[in-house]
């Protein structure tokens, strides 16, 4: 995290602090055509998207650039913690060339806490279509963007929820908020790939890092 010197603190993963889309995630999943629907492009550049597809094992490695502990929480899915540093080790980022063998019985977890200046690695199987958020468990580190989005599966999620499926009253608190319930995350559907006008971050953010891997 980092005061950028407008008296605000804000959080961010690999330079880039959540700042939620002007139509919500799950309604762009949900609008988009389908040929579109696994581009991560359309879900905005500060939503912190990645796109996961069904079946796909997906490893989360978070090299913690502060003296703060963070419990990192995911919706969706329980996870493996591979990989952690405890409270007593030198600050250092984790090394997969020297990592200590995968435990035979990962423990399984919701949230865990990354030790300041520490890592850990998490590991679980995309397999509960939909759009999932991984993020700081204190509250004031969420509002300052300590978040990513993780969209998984979206060609099933659109197979298994089409949009006109949606209860009435959902749709119309939505349009009652003034909150778009169709396009990219800059509300726009008629071109998905045009973001003009999305929500962005103030700028500049120092470096920081999360590796998301799948395979």
């Amino acid at each position: 995290m980092d005061n950028l010197g407008d008296g605000i603190n804000y959080a961010f993963f690999d330079n880039h602090t959540y700042v939620a889309p002007k139509v919500p995630t799950l309604l762009s999943v949900l609008s988009a055509p389908k040929d579109l629907v696994s581009n991560q492009a359309i879900y905005g550049s500060n939503t912190n998207t990645y796109v996961l597809q069904s079946g796909d094992t997906i490893e989360i490695v978070i090299n913690n650039e502060d003296d703060n502990k963070h419990p990192f929480h995911l919706h969706g899915h329980q996870f493996q913690i591979i990989a952690r540093s405890d409270a007593y080790d030198d600050p250092h980022h984790y090394n997969p060339d020297k990592a200590d063998e995968i435990p035979e019985i990962p423990s399984m977890r919701d949230t865990v806490i990354v030790e300041g200046n520490g890592y850990v690695v998490l590991r679980f199987v995309a397999d509960n279509p939909g759009v999932w958020f991984f993020h700081c468990h204190l509250d004031f580190h969420l509002e300052q963007g300590l978040a990513i989005t993780l969209v998984e599966a979206p060609d099933v999620l659109q197979s298994q929820l089409p949009i006109d499926s949606l209860p009435a009253d959902f749709l119309s608190s939505c349009k009652g908020s003034d909150m778009p319930v169709k396009g990219n995350a800059a509300g726009n559907h008629h071109d998905w790939l045009d973001l003009a006008g999305e929500n962005l971050q103030p700028l500049p953010l120092p470096e920081v890092h999360l590796q998301l891997r799948n395979g």
